[in-house]
């Protein structure tokens, strides 16, 4: 039988390898962590015991380690926890099934934090649960075997057939989403959205939940909560209470900081930007170039649009130089020194409401000639107060000979992002006609915003136009 290969983790979480330890002991704090996720996984019956004769011959078996951590480091609140993750490194098994789990949407982020705003009595909550991939409703599909931990006191010889999903299997995630997202399709009612699976609302506007994994953010009022709440008690789902947003605190959510000030919400990421180190001109990697830029990529296309540009030209560099580097350098500078700025959301009107959009474009500007296209989506209403739903600076990835075919081409692009976006309003504020609410004609205009009086006549006037 093949064995799968194991590697280290980030020195930030200790690994355990029982197999390549036998004679080790876990720390004194995790041994009580460590008790509890077995215990918790036994008594959901995720394994089954069986020994080496039982298994077919040829058949992989895989390891299993415990990944342990310290929860809420350095506050009074800090607590060890374990968690058992099986080593299914190059698991061939995995081709002929789905493992892909679809994650939230980051327009789907902000459309919730807008609407909260907007829609009356809806508020913000966090719903955690734990040992999420161990409670899905439906069993694996193919055998995995896994060595047992130590710890289990079982026989010598003793090997444990995994019946559930388990942390570390390949589609562990999409047997989970399909439980907790039938869970509030079919108990709470609530309906998926067609533009991102993990954005679900219900026909009254009480409720807006985005899905990530084992979080979720919730915008809803208090009796949805109270029935969310009996229905996961119902469903036996282990959760953590669920926590509200309130004046001046914050909550976490799917690496955001989510804070409620007077006048609205903020969202910042200040611990990614704050890990985010400069290049060494003289010295740098390519390897650190990557990793640099991956990181300031990330919090530009989450929390700071106005690094969008940059970090979308800089990850076009295939060979850095030195000047690359000075360049995302400038970059990841600004990152820094601005890790307290995010993205702020305020009320909105609902009966002035509208979707605008600013498309751009730069003619052939790249290091190949490429054109540069991208867009702003926000919602204003009629005294100009707005809030961005989703931005974009890319490579337009056609090859434009004019400058008015890169501005159609951001156009299309920014138009087909809105356009989606808008039916979506228009179907969660519908329910408000259905609710207790005034407001029976609650509807989003949307207006398409560019700088090309060439692109204007093509779209306005007939006949010819004047092509620069």
């Amino acid at each position: 039988m093949t064995e799968p290969y194991s590697e280290r983790l980030p020195n930030s979480e200790r690994l355990l390898n029982f197999e390549q330890l036998p004679n080790s002991k876990p720390l004194p704090n995790f041994k009580a962590s460590q008790r509890k996720e077995l215990d918790g996984l036994m008594e959901r019956g995720v394994f089954g015991v069986v020994t080496k004769k039982e298994i077919p011959t040829g058949t992989r078996i895989f390891r299993s380690r415990f990944i342990d951590q310290i929860k809420n480091k350095g506050t009074v609140n800090a607590y060890e926890k374990s968690r058992l993750v099986v080593q299914a490194y190059n698991d061939d098994g995995k081709r002929s099934i789905l493992t892909q789990a679809p994650t939230i949407q980051r327009a789907s982020q902000q459309l919730i934090l807008a609407l909260a705003l907007m829609i009356p009595g809806l508020d913000i909550y966090i719903r955690d649960i734990s040992q999420a991939y161990t409670q899905s409703t439906t069993r694996l599909s193919r055998n995995v075997f896994i060595k047992a931990p130590m710890e289990m006191g079982l026989k010598p010889g003793s090997i444990l057939q995994v019946l559930l999903p388990l942390y570390g299997i390949p589609e562990a995630g999409t047997h989970w989403f399909k439980t907790y997202h039938d869970h509030y399709t079919i108990k709470l009612h609530m309906i998926s959205s067609t533009f991102d699976p993990c954005l679900l609302y219900n026909d009254h506007s009480t409720a807006i939940i985005g899905l990530q994994t084992d979080d979720t953010l919730i915008a809803a009022n208090n009796v949805f909560m109270v029935l969310e709440q009996e229905e996961l008690e119902k469903a036996k789902f282990l959760a953590k209470p669920y926590k509200a947003l309130k004046t001046n605190g914050h909550l976490k959510f799917n690496g955001l900081t989510i804070t409620l000030l007077p006048d609205g919400l903020q969202i910042t990421q200040e611990k990614q930007a704050l890990n985010i180190m400069e290049l060494d001109q003289a010295s740098f990697a390519k390897e650190q170039y990557i990793a640099q830029r991956a990181r300031g990529a990330y919090l530009a296309t989450v929390s700071q649009p106005q690094a969008a540009f940059p970090l979308s030209y800089a990850a076009q560099i295939v060979n850095p130089a030195i000047d690359d580097a000075k360049y995302l350098n400038k970059c990841l500078k600004w990152q820094q020194q601005n890790a307290g700025k995010g993205l702020k959301f305020v009320k909105l009107d609902i009966h002035t409401v509208r979707l605008v959009v600013f498309t751009d474009s730069s003619f052939a500007n790249n290091r190949d000639q490429s054109s540069q296209i991208g867009y702003v989506i926000i919602l204003a209403d009629g005294q100009n107060n707005a809030n961005i739903i989703h931005w974009q600076s890319v490579k337009c990835k056609r090859v434009t000979r004019s400058v008015l075919a890169s501005e159609l081409y951001a156009l299309s692009l920014g138009f087909d992002v809105a356009s989606t976006i808008k039916l979506l309003l228009t179907q969660i504020l519908s329910g408000l006609r259905q609710g207790n609410h005034d407001d029976n004609d609650i509807t989003v205009p949307m207006v398409l915003c560019i700088d090309s009086k060439s692109l204007y006549d093509c779209l306005v006037k007939l006949g010819t136009t004047q092509e620069k």
